[in-house]
């Protein structure tokens, strides 16, 4: 889902783009543009955030730029634990989800954004196409036939 901007001007905004990812229920969603700034997040009923927003921001922003998160429904909590495998990329975010009993498999997600060319954010679309390709290369290499990999955005 591109939310195009949870930090919306106004709070009619948001409470309508939270209603309807709570309307679709999604077990996991990812969501690109979502102009938050380093420290802020995302609070929706029901949902766990984890995102990954851009550093380099001009210092009279009002609002973020771009940025990438993945929202995981809190019932999934019982079922998997999760944590970051990587957010060095400007763009591109990856979490692993692990079965809380031993005999399932992971889950590998990722939420990634790459900037229109006409965009004011220049990012170099074959560096971005080529760090993405390695990181899928290492995720499927390093749990190879052990469970899936999702890309979203």
């Amino acid at each position: 889902m591109n939310c195009i901007s949870y930090t919306d001007q106004t709070k009619q905004s948001f409470l309508f783009k939270a209603e309807v990812i709570k309307q679709i229920n999604c077990d996991i969603s990812c969501i690109s543009e979502t102009f938050l700034k380093k420290d802020q997040t995302l609070h929706i009923e029901g949902y766990h955030w984890i995102g990954h927003e851009r550093t380099k921001l001009n210092p009279n922003a009002v609002r973020g730029s771009g940025g990438v998160g993945i929202l995981i429904h809190t019932r999934l909590n019982n079922v998997f634990k999760h944590e970051i495998l990587d957010n060095t990329y400007e763009g591109i975010l990856w979490i692993k989800l692990t079965p809380r009993q031993t005999s399932g498999s992971p889950l590998i997600v990722c939420a990634c954004y790459l900037p229109p060319a006409d965009s004011c954010r220049k990012v170099d679309a074959e560096k971005y196409f080529d760090t993405l390709l390695c990181q899928c290369y290492q995720y499927q290499n390093q749990y190879q036939n052990q469970g899936l990999l999702i890309i979203g955005g």
